[in-house]
């Protein structure tokens, strides 16, 4: 896959921006080609790419300006998508390749990847993993809310600023979970979900697993995910408890 003529044409692809370029290599008529993608967020740290179809498509790349080697964000968004990821320095002209290994993602730990590791994906794959329940996809679940309009800018808005998206949607979190088979309710118990506000959103736009004893765990979204005490800080930001009906 990663022959000598992709390399040259990531290569080339990498030389036209001084910002993280991103694409996909694709496999038709017996040849690997690579399609350029535009990087949504212009950004020379990170990346974020529309998949439009996965027909054909045996990886996806980027690019790196300084960081020579694969980053925890690179490995979680290649075990999230199933696909490997290819990585090229050019500072050092260097290569980097992961490849999915179906590996369960921890729970503690995870860098932020708005989409692929957020508060969100942290509580699906904790309710999955941990108690069995798989919960439908924000996507699936957004499609039978809004018309498609409405459902095309979402879906590409959120990612890119997801607080200017949700500021005007206080029921966006709670909606979710409520098409998920949870329900509103006063007191929170274990593996209720707790929906919230932050220091820096005064709307609802966080939500995090109670796990009992006064601990949560949740994935802020300026660092890594972690289990902590439930502060009386944040207990006056929690706007909603939602608990699953096999919890009731």
């Amino acid at each position: 896959m990663l022959t000598e003529k992709i390399k040259n044409q990531i290569i080339e692809h990498a030389k036209t921006s001084n910002t993280e370029v991103c694409g996909v290599i694709k496999f038709l008529n017996d040849d690997f080609y690579i399609e350029r993608k535009e990087n949504l967020v212009n950004s020379a740290t990170e990346f974020l790419m529309n998949f439009d179809s996965k027909n054909n498509i045996v990886a996806y790349y980027h690019s790196h300006i300084k960081f020579d080697q694969l980053s925890e964000a690179d490995k979680i968004v290649s075990e999230r998508i199933g696909l490997p990821c290819v990585v090229y320095n050019k500072q050092t002209n260097s290569f980097h390749q992961y490849n999915p290994q179906g590996a369960k993602i921890k729970y503690t730990g995870r860098p932020f990847v708005l989409g692929f590791a957020d508060c969100l994906l942290l509580v699906k794959d904790y309710y999955f993993y941990d108690l069995n329940i798989k919960l439908k996809s924000e996507a699936e679940i957004l499609k039978k809310l809004v018309s498609e309009q409405e459902y095309i800018e979402l879906s590409q808005k959120r990612f890119i600023d997801e607080g200017e998206t949700l500021r005007n949607k206080d029921d966006y979190l709670k909606k979710y979970f409520e098409n998920n088979g949870f329900r509103q309710v006063e007191k929170f118990k274990k593996n209720d979900v707790l929906i919230t506000r932050t220091k820096q959103f005064d709307f609802p736009i966080h939500c995090l697993i109670y796990l009992g004893n006064n601990n949560v765990l949740h994935h802020p979204g300026d660092g890594i995910s972690k289990v902590e005490s439930l502060s009386n800080e944040m207990k006056k930001w929690v706007i909603y408890v939602m608990r699953h009906y096999l919890y009731d």
